[in-house]
């Protein structure tokens, strides 16, 4: 099986980025940061336990669980910094955050292909 640790790596100080670059506006916006935070952690938990399970007999099986991770890291995890953040801001930092792990992820994972 393919070593994921580089990439896991990469993808968690990636977005560790997002946090960092959060503009504090209200009080509650550290109330959010937490909730992005444990939806990150629950993406990663969901990913590592799709690895471990193995392949699940349909072709590309890393590639579809690192995408659904992806997604659900950078997508949905970070559009919970809206309000905190305007959409446009986390629009930016997606883009940045994507910019720093394609790379990566097309190196480290068989049957990555994006478009």
């Amino acid at each position: 099986m393919l070593n994921m640790s580089p990439l896991l790596v990469a993808v968690v100080f990636v977005l560790s980025g997002i946090v960092g670059s959060t503009r504090i506006k209200r009080d509650d916006c550290g109330t959010v940061s937490r909730r992005f935070q444990e939806c990150n952690q629950g993406a990663y938990k969901d990913y590592a336990a799709s690895l471990t399970a193995g392949a699940d007999g349909r072709p590309d099986w890393q590639a579809r669980k690192t995408c659904n991770y992806m997604t659900a890291s950078m997508e949905d995890c970070a559009n919970i910094l809206i309000g905190c953040n305007t959409a446009e801001e986390v629009t930016m930092m997606k883009d940045r955050q994507l910019e720093g792990i394609l790379y990566p992820v097309r190196v480290l994972v068989a049957g990555v292909g994006f478009r």
